[in-house]
């Protein structure tokens, strides 16, 4: 979770100033926070959102200590040395053959402490609170807040002995385990005139400082949200003799705000409160170096997405995948285009013949233009623009009974011939555009085919048309006519070699091979009596040996 945390004093309606001018207002502290509802950020999220920012963030880790208690000073020896603090405090830790280090304890143990590891270079500035030389920060090190040091009567160069629980169980036991560190400084904690009370803050006389923050540690259900600490609701059995009075004081006051705080390295390491599952509780952003809220939103929503691969998260569109499958594997555009291309073919056959039959109405009238000198193009565009009127008109009408009968046959699946389909949820959905198109190409495809008629009629003279007659004198040549047998021929032969090719086949291959050869098989039977009844006044020599009425019916079917 992404919040904004911001602490001004004197706080309206909360705070009760004792000495503080009128509309003066001080910020205390003021940071972009993001946390988890797991009270452990993954390490994967929190090296990649660090990562975003440049290691321009600060990361927290927030522990809850058992006990505190100061102790004698173990023998350490001053100076410089060999190796740094960090490596010998974790090689000390590392080493399983370690004596157990034992003495008097010099105060009362203090229980349930927080300790916050926090990088040194953060907005707290712990570094201008330690008070040792350099020479004496060289074991692992601490800071405190005033109220601690007053507990255990403790100051910079004292040692302190926390114990706490390992941050994993063995065997679903709890561990108990222990760490000593010498106190570098102490920090100021300013006390409230009073705590809080359920979801009031605590009310300030004076000015908190920094380390007054108690959203430092993460809100932890069942431990923040109450109003005494004996009535902890904790995942382990809480000790009640150790907590004084003062304790409890201290937790009304202040809630979890953080006693100790340690070096982010020394914190977060596995030798001491991280672990497996992360080492960050928190990261902050202050409001100094990002002051745009959704500029840091947005770089951590885009880091966040980086580590989905990370946590094993695959991320579908669900949706879109859904609705390709529910549009089926069938294209039933190009299915219907495809079965209706007979159809298409034979309406325009019929056009040609009609406009042919047309056109023989004419011949008389086309004679007289073209005796008058009208040229053969100017004639066509004439027809041409006469015939475009009724082709948008038919294109007009048959947009509108298409629809009808598209509407008919979506009602027949849905009720008549539902096993068809298996379903009745059909809806019936068509766009202007593709109404459009269908006109568009309806009206081109009709003046085309006049077109390539009135090409072949302008082959006629003028006399021929004046005399009534409209068809084209003569057959193809000997060279076309060779050509259109010879397609004819190879359909027939790869006709032959898909049907021999099916043998054995199956499924979709099958009725391929059966679709391709009936359609090989077609076109030279049309190519085949195309070129006979082609062939002209020979043939209707031919057929003039059964009568008149057989010359006829010939001439009709060459036509």
């Amino acid at each position: 979770q992404f919040e904004r945390i911001r602490r001004v004093f004197p706080q309206p309606g909360v705070d009760r100033p004792q000495a503080v001018a009128e509309d003066s207002t001080q910020t205390i502290y003021d940071y972009f926070q993001l946390s988890s509802r797991d009270l452990i950020i993954d390490e994967d999220t929190a090296q990649a959102v660090d990562a975003s920012f440049a290691r321009q963030a600060t990361r927290l880790i927030t522990y809850l200590a058992n006990t505190v208690v100061k102790v004698e000073s173990p023998p350490v020896r001053r100076g410089r040395m060999d190796v740094s603090a960090e490596d010998s405090v974790f090689a000390e830790r590392a080493n399983p053959d370690r004596p157990e280090v034992t003495g008097p304890l010099l105060s009362r143990p203090v229980p349930y402490s927080t300790i916050l590891g926090v990088d040194s270079d953060s907005a707290l500035a712990l570094s201008q609170h330690t008070s040792l030389e350099y020479q004496e920060v060289r074991s692992p090190f601490c800071w405190i807040n005033t109220w601690l040091a007053e507990q255990l009567s403790a100051g910079p160069g004292d040692w302190l002995r926390i114990t706490y629980f390992a941050p994993e169980t063995i065997n679903g036991s709890e561990v108990e385990q222990d760490l000593r560190v010498v106190v570098a400084g102490v920090v100021p904690l300013t006390e409230p005139l009073q705590g809080f009370r359920r979801n009031r803050p605590a009310s300030y006389g004076q000015a908190p400082t920094v380390f007054n923050d108690p959203d430092l540690t993460p809100h932890v259900p069942g431990l923040t949200d109450k109003d005494s600490m004996a009535n902890w609701d904790a995942p382990f059995k809480l000790d009640h003799e150790l907590i004084l009075p003062a304790d409890d004081a201290y937790y009304a006051n202040h809630r979890l705000t953080p006693k100790i705080f340690m070096p982010y390295r020394y914190a977060s390491s596995t030798l001491f409160f991280g672990s497996r599952f992360g080492r960050t509780t928190a990261i902050r952003f202050p409001l100094a170096k990002f002051p745009d809220e959704q500029s840091v939103r947005t770089k951590i929503e885009d880091a966040l997405m980086a580590t989905r691969p990370q946590k094993g998260l695959t991320f579908l569109p669900v949706r879109a995948h859904a609705l390709q499958a529910a549009s089926g594997t069938t294209p039933f555009d190009m299915l219907f285009l495809s079965l209706s291309f007979f159809v298409i073919v034979a309406a325009l056959l019929l056009v040609t013949l009609l406009f042919k039959l047309g056109i023989g109405q004419r011949a008389g009238q086309l004679g007289i233009l073209a005796a008058q000198g009208y040229p053969a193009a100017r004639i066509r565009r004439l027809l041409l623009c006469e015939l475009s009127v009724v082709a948008v008109g038919g294109a007009g009408l048959g947009i509108l009974l298409g629809l009808l009968y598209a509407r008919l046959m979506i009602a027949g699946l849905e009720s008549w011939w539902v096993g068809a389909i298996s379903t009745p949820f059909l809806h019936f959905s068509f766009t202007g555009r593709s109404l459009l198109i269908g006109a568009v190409a309806g009206v081109l495809t009709s003046l085309l085919t006049i077109y390539a008629v009135l090409r072949r009629l302008s082959r006629l003279a003028p006399l021929t048309l004046l005399r009534g007659h409209s068809d084209v004198p003569g057959g193809p040549s000997g060279r076309a006519h060779r050509l259109g047998l010879s397609c004819a021929g190879f359909a027939v032969l790869a006709a032959i070699g898909l049907i021999v090719a099916a043998i054995g086949q199956t499924g979709m291959a099958r009725a391929g091979s059966f679709f391709g050869s009936g359609m090989l098989l077609l076109l030279a039977a049309l190519l085949a009596i195309g070129q006979w009844i082609s062939r002209g006044r020979p043939l209707a020599a031919q057929a003039s040996h059964h009568g008149n009425l057989g010359t006829l019916a010939w001439r009709a079917i060459s036509r």
